[in-house]
């Protein structure tokens, strides 16, 4: 199970939402990452590249995306950002 890591970044986006149901939602969809860090994808849209760089994977929890990288030579995942639907472009 990979280790998940949360930047001072996507904790400051979480504290965005006003639901706590979406939070939580959130959450636990990055919980998931730690058993499967690829189920996200790599088909990335260059806005996000252009923020977080190569090799970032994405995992929708409408309306939001999480941005996400997997370290497999340390079986981590570094949770990056949580960026609004509309937003991603």
């Amino acid at each position: 199970m990979a280790r998940l890591l949360y930047t001072e970044q996507f904790v400051s986006d979480m504290a965005q939402i006003d639901l706590a149901s979406k939070r939580e939602q959130v959450l636990d969809a990055c919980d998931r990452l730690a058993s499967f860090p690829l189920m996200g994808t790599a088909d990335m849209p260059l806005s996000l590249l252009r923020e977080y760089g190569r090799g970032i994977r994405k995992l929708v929890v409408r309306p939001f995306t999480v941005v996400y990288e997997y370290v497999e030579e340390t079986d981590e995942v570094h949770v990056l950002g949580l960026v609004y639907g509309r937003a991603v472009r």
